[in-house]
């Protein structure tokens, strides 16, 4: 694992080594997203979505989302055959859930709320937001590890 941090914190991703602690771990944990997929997706996104404390917040905020759902997370985890977020990251990993949640918002019409801003775009409707480009970071880095 220290090794893991180290590459994270020298790679010029991290503006900050301990944003990642206290801001997604815990949640991470709960969430049973393995330590790889988070610092991946920290690593990658970093830069891409916004500054490292941005990418800790929106990861958290879209596990959280996952973790106490909204009645249209709980109608999308029934359509999917999974009792809970947690089920769901399990089955399909952290990004696999949130291109779970992009397909269904993209498929039904539903915006799915993550971090204020919604699955078909940015909280003012001027961007894709940051969910389109986080799963694409985030995809990559997987495929990675």
């Amino acid at each position: 694992m220290g090794d893991k941090i180290w590459t994270g914190a020298t790679s010029g991703a991290w503006d900050t080594a301990g944003n990642w602690r206290g801001g997604v771990a815990p949640i991470a944990k709960v969430a049973g997203v393995s330590m790889e997929e988070m610092f991946a997706v920290i690593a990658t996104a970093t830069g891409v979505t916004g500054n490292t404390s941005e990418v800790v917040t929106q990861m958290a905020s879209a596990m959280n989302a996952l973790l106490n759902p909204s009645k249209d997370m709980a109608r999308l985890f029934e359509e999917l055959g999974v009792k809970s977020g947690e089920a769901l990251i399990q089955e399909k990993g952290f990004v696999g859930a949130l291109q779970e949640v992009q397909k269904f918002s993209t498929s039904t019409g539903t915006a799915m709320t993550l971090n204020n801003t919604n699955t078909n775009g940015a909280a003012d409707g001027t961007s894709q937001g940051w969910i389109g480009p986080i799963i694409a970071a985030a995809a990559t880095a997987s495929r990675r590890i």
